[in-house]
């Protein structure tokens, strides 16, 4: 039966949503927010009346399913049409991943060693993924990690589709997760699984399951030690037993330090590439905790999740502390964006609370999850530059191919275009704008004459410098055609391919 109390509606669960749609609405004033909030809002206030429906139940039976083939078809849709937004990171990974197939820990993209970058070596793990199904494979991989990690945090209410298909809704809808369906590809990806399954651990007391999912943590990405962090600042307001926070906590401090203080220093002894983004002082540091911007951070992460954690134990607020407070600690925005991916975990730390209670209130719990994935979904205008839906423009992708059949498997090759990641498993690649020596050292130029973001080139000079290469004695023009170009080194010891 409908509810009839008015006063049923006046809870966290429906005003959240609401205040998220204003909020959103007046940072983002459009036209087309403005109708899609107001038939999102209308759709949400209709199931929580009629939440004992079958519409509804069946509602709640599917809507994690469709949601999560609706993300993974866009994401590879996009990726398809050569317009993800996290090429760069896809393509220095790729390069990575072939070269240590290979047993060549050197990867040209970051003129780095593998090993002297980020603790991300159980990445190595994709390997086999790369080999069998290349760039799409790591790509489908990544967004699969999440899909299976938001199935793991609910699987204890598999029983109850409500809980199970709403709250694994609100995970993949959060922003930091929605946008990276759209960000190209990071190793630490693999992790997801495991930091849920580490949780679990943790509810149920496992100490040694929980210590081996630590470890694959800890050399997953070293932040994740900060995710290990939260869990033992619960334990110790649970006043479990000294083995509960000793233990973990000499396990990560041993495994960071063996990172930072031997790995490190042997495979990258002049810094890993970080200096730039680290404070310089403990001042620095205060003033950048203090800020407006990390007030908003906490806020935008926390605002999806806010109907869920009002009604958990307080205790579990702590599970994002330490990472979401290192993180703010950063001169550099993109520690705090929400369109790259260094938040993905914080969302699962957020919906921690759900993963460890042990007597959630199951009763209202599926209205409380409703609203946040309704909350994350009003969310979308602050991780929007991720999601585009191109048209299709298959003419562009075959040229695109041809141009890939066109390059040798062995040759050194320079690129300033949106799809690097298709010519990244090589031994050497280097992208335009941060390549480490001279462009005639380069058997091939490949460069998109319409690729111009603001923070990767400028665009005057991108001009000059094509114009000075298309008429070089020392290149050949070996393809242009609607702005793209790609250019062959007349000195390059690499024969061009037969046709």
């Amino acid at each position: 039966m409908p509810m009839q109390n008015p006063k049923a509606y006046l809870t966290p669960a429906t005003l959240t949503p609401v205040a998220c749609f204003l909020y959103y609405f007046q940072r983002h004033i459009s036209l087309s927010y403005l109708a899609a909030g107001v038939i999102v809002l209308g759709g949400f206030f209709l199931l929580y009346a009629t939440w004992e429906k079958p519409f509804a139940r069946r509602l709640a039976k599917t809507v994690f399913p469709v949601l999560a083939i609706a993300l993974l078809a866009l994401g590879l849709w996009q990726f398809l049409q050569l317009r993800d937004p996290g090429d760069i990171d896809h393509a220095s990974y790729s390069c990575a991943l072939w070269n240590m197939a290979r047993g060549n820990p050197w990867y040209s993209i970051n003129n780095m060693n593998f090993f002297g970058t980020h603790a991300d070596y159980t990445g190595l793990l994709w390997i086999p993924i790369q080999a069998l199904a290349g760039e799409w494979g790591l790509k489908a991989g990544k967004c699969l990690c999440m899909v299976f990690a938001a199935m793991l945090a609910v699987r204890r209410f598999r029983g109850n589709p409500d809980i199970a298909g709403w709250g694994a809704a609100a995970l993949l809808l959060s922003p930091p997760l929605a946008s990276q369906f759209f960000n190209g590809f990071h190793l630490e990806y693999l992790a997801a699984p495991i930091l849920v399954l580490a949780l679990d651990a943790f509810r149920e007391k496992r100490l040694a399951r929980f210590l081996l999912y630590a470890a694959f943590l800890a050399y997953s990405k070293e932040v994740f030690t900060l995710a290990i962090g939260g869990m033992l600042l619960v334990a110790v307001v649970e006043r479990r037993s000294w083995k509960w926070i000793l233990l973990p906590g000499l396990l990560c401090s041993a495994m960071m330090g063996l990172y930072w203080f031997v790995i490190l220093r042997h495979f990258a002894p002049e810094g890993n590439n970080l200096e730039s983004f680290m404070p310089h002082s403990l001042a620095e540091i205060m003033a950048m905790w203090f800020r407006r911007d990390t007030l908003f951070y906490f806020f935008h992460v926390g605002l999806p999740f806010l109907p869920l954690m009002l009604v958990l134990p307080k205790r579990y607020l702590l599970l994002p502390l330490p990472l979401m407070v290192f993180y703010a600690a950063f001169t550099s925005w993109i520690f705090e964006s929400m369109t790259t991916h260094y938040n993905y975990p914080v969302a699962f730390l957020c919906f921690g609370g759900l993963i460890l209670a042990a007597n959630p209130p199951e009763v209202r719990l599926g209205r409380i999850l409703m609203a946040c994935a309704v909350t994350a979904l009003l969310s979308y205008p602050i991780w929007r530059p991720n999601l585009s839906v191109p048209a299709p423009d298959f003419a562009r992708v075959r040229d695109v191919h041809d141009i890939a059949s066109q390059v040798p498997g062995d040759a050194a090759v320079l690129v300033s275009a949106p799809f690097m990641a298709r010519f990244a498993a090589r031994k050497d690649v280097s992208d335009w704008t941060y390549r480490k020596r001279p462009a005639e050292t380069y058997d091939y130029i490949l460069i998109d004459r319409g690729f111009t973001p603001e923070f990767h080139v400028e665009k005057d000079r991108l001009e000059r410098d094509l114009d000075s290469l298309t008429h070089s004695p020392a290149w050949d023009v070996a393809f242009a055609r609607d702005g793209l170009y790609l250019l062959r080194n007349k000195l390059s010891p690499v024969p061009p391919p037969r046709p």
